[in-house]
């Protein structure tokens, strides 16, 4: 009796690779947008016709930088989304507002869907 049985990939048969191959996603950078407090981001699947809230998730780590001698707590991480590349993302209040939107979008009363905001290194900062 093996307590740690031998795997090796003669025993591992094609279906099994070809089922976990399926199964791996890639990842990419699609950038960093300015989200509007109070509201929620959503992602329209135009193929499925399928409207979706999008869960973010926040970081919990703080990196501590020397700025001008003194240590200054900076968060890097804020927050963070998964996002499909072939869904619109937009923010909404609601499901209800979210789901308005998208007929607006499908009627041709608004012309982009996404209203998110990219930001802009020449603009005003408060702090």
């Amino acid at each position: 009796m093996e307590i740690v049985p031998n795997l090796q990939k003669d025993h591992i048969d094609s279906t099994r690779i070809e089922h976990v191959e399926k199964h791996k996603h890639e990842y990419k950078f699609l950038g960093s947008f300015l989200r509007t407090a109070g509201l929620n981001l959503y992602a329209y699947d135009g193929v499925k016709n399928l409207v979706y809230e999008l869960k973010i998730k926040y970081s919990n780590t703080i990196t501590l930088k020397p700025i001008d001698g003194k240590l200054i707590p900076i968060d890097e991480e804020a927050a963070k989304c998964t996002v499909d590349s072939r869904h619109e993302v937009f923010e909404a209040l609601n499901m209800r507002t979210a789901l308005r939107r998208v007929e607006k979008y499908k009627n041709g009363e608004i012309i982009k869907l996404s209203n998110l905001r990219v930001p802009s290194e020449f603009g005003c900062k408060l702090f």
